[in-house]
């Protein structure tokens, strides 16, 4: 199944008319709306949040090992847990996936309910997203842990370009939404389809 991360961005006001209008095409209510803009980084959002975050990735390893290993001992998922829960969770990843409290739960397609940040969260994440470089991402693909993790989309040790064809220019988007979003003082909704 494919989980696709759609980004909004709108005023403050319309986030009450998107609660009451959303029903099943919350694109649609959002796209009629002046000034909003809607995109979708595809899949894309996985492997950027992988490749931006280091708490990210200390939680998919502790899930791949869980998951990929019956027999690991309870002293070890002990000191695992303890690890995720020090571990704070950055800027770029709350940006990424939408991990906000203020939700809008009739706006969900199975996946949970949308976030919704605030115009001074956007501000905030919108400059963290833009201090993350390129060269951060560069540095942290780890081609063959990422096919043995299977981070989306796969096949990375045989798809030498997925960085710059793929996450790079999604991460853009990303950039740019946000930017978008901060410059006019405007709200940002994340959900998945």
């Amino acid at each position: 199944m494919s989980i696709v991360a759609n980004y909004a961005r709108l005023a403050p006001a319309q986030v009450s008319q998107l609660s009451v209008r959303a029903g099943s095409d919350p694109s649609a209510v959002i796209s009629s709306l002046p000034g909003a803009e809607v995109i979708d980084v595809d899949q894309a959002w996985e492997p950027i949040a992988w490749l931006a975050s280091s708490t990210k990735r200390l939680e998919d390893e502790h899930n791949w090992r869980v998951m990929s290993d019956p027999d690991l001992d309870d002293a070890f998922i002990a000191e695992s847990n303890a690890r995720l829960d020090a571990a704070p969770v950055d800027l770029p990843l709350v940006a990424i996936e939408g991990r906000s409290e203020k939700r809008i739960d009739v706006i969900d397609s199975g996946m949970g309910p949308a976030a919704v940040f605030d115009p001074a969260q956007v501000q905030e994440l919108s400059a963290a997203l833009h201090t993350l470089q390129d060269d951060d991402l560069r540095n942290a693909l780890d081609p063959e842990l990422m096919d043995e993790m299977q981070v989306f989309p796969g096949y990375w040790m045989e798809e030498t370009d997925l960085l710059d064809t793929y996450i790079l220019p999604n991460l853009r988007k990303l950039r740019v939404l946000y930017a978008a979003a901060a410059s006019a003082g405007q709200a940002v909704v994340v959900w998945y389809t």
